[in-house]
């Protein structure tokens, strides 16, 4: 298993979440063990977009719920929670 060469954890599995959009923020999100912020996610899953991406960061958080109901059917434990409120972060946790 790969470790963060910083703090030395494990990143999770290789996971297949399905969709290109959803697949890239679950991988960005699980690059980051300590939490990311949400515009930070945005900025790093459409720099490629020649449009900038979606205009609306919620897009977001309506991803999430399908990673984490495909991480249940996949058997995982792990899943991809929000702190909430102003400066939330996005992490995985077990």
């Amino acid at each position: 298993m790969k470790c963060c060469p910083t703090c030395k954890r494990p990143f999770g599995p290789t996971v297949q979440v399905g969709g290109k959009a959803r697949q890239r923020i679950y991988d960005c999100i699980a690059r980051h063990p300590y939490g990311i912020g949400i515009t930070d996610i945005m900025e790093i899953v459409y720099a490629d977009d020649p449009d900038g991406g979606p205009k609306d960061d919620k897009c977001v958080s309506v991803h999430v719920c399908h990673i984490n109901r495909v991480l249940a059917e996949q058997g995982y434990s792990h899943r991809i929670r929000s702190t909430g409120g102003e400066g939330a972060v996005y992490m995985v946790v077990s």
